[in-house]
């Protein structure tokens, strides 16, 4: 049966629901990713992800570990060379390519729109136990996941969501929506007190070089003088 993005997270959820047995090779996940267990009543739930590259959200991972705290049967493992999408029943396989994340199952919100995605469910006897077999052999080289490789990953995924594009072409932070904020290290400051005359001094200076080079550059600038640098009042880190 051949998947689009149409009918691929309603497959996930048929061959989840219908497994006793379920083994993933999935190597991103997203936020709402772990709800597409919380229902599970199976026996054997194996699940293993990319964990070390910063494209899996890490606090979908520790969710996930508490679940397999509370619940039997349901064991993670990290890859750190895993980019397959390959998920495994217990009469069938389902591979493609849509991770479980936001551009993949669109399981983000609106953040982005899911992107064009393939897949193929098979319950072809043969196909299935290669499926199997490639599994077995990729579970084996997996490492279980420690709080170490979790804070690592916690540390790459905040630099990755800080990096991602903007969504729209406006500047102005009140213009921004809410999901184009979501894990970003934006602050807000608002400071003010009289500045010396010293620095209006300096100011003028500035826009008098910037209206020769630039006129453009001009337009709305503004400046701060003397930003604290103790540790109450000082920017954050990485700001």
């Amino acid at each position: 049966m051949f998947l689009s993005s149409e009918n691929y997270l309603d497959q996930v959820k048929q061959l989840s629901d219908s497994s006793c047995n379920l083994s993933l090779a999935v190597a991103f996940w997203g936020d709402g990713s772990e709800k597409l267990f919380e229902s599970w009543q199976g026996e054997s739930l194996r699940i293993l992800c990319n964990l070390g590259s910063g494209g899996t959200n890490p606090y979908v991972i520790r969710r996930l570990l508490a679940l397999a705290d509370t619940r039997c049967g349901i064991e993670m493992r990290a890859l750190d060379d895993l980019h397959a999408k390959v998920m495994l029943g217990d009469s069938a396989a389902l591979i493609g390519s849509a991770n479980f994340s936001a551009n993949g199952l669109g399981l983000e919100g609106d953040e982005c729109s899911a992107w064009c995605e393939a897949g193929l469910l098979t319950n072809e006897s043969k196909q299935l136990d290669d499926a199997r077999a490639w599994f077995e052999i990729i579970w084996s080289r997996a490492a279980p996941i420690s709080e170490e490789a979790l804070r690592q990953a916690e540390e790459n995924w905040k630099k990755r969501r800080d990096l991602r594009p903007v969504i729209g072409v406006s500047r102005r932070l009140v213009d921004q929506q809410a999901s184009a904020l979501r894990d970003r290290q934006v602050y807000l400051a608002i400071y003010w007190e009289p500045a010396s005359e010293q620095a209006h001094q300096t100011f003028a200076e500035v826009q008098h070089e910037l209206e020769l080079s630039d006129r453009r550059m001009r337009q709305g600038f503004e400046f701060f003088e003397g930003w604290p640098d103790d540790k109450e009042n000082a920017l954050p880190e990485g700001a």
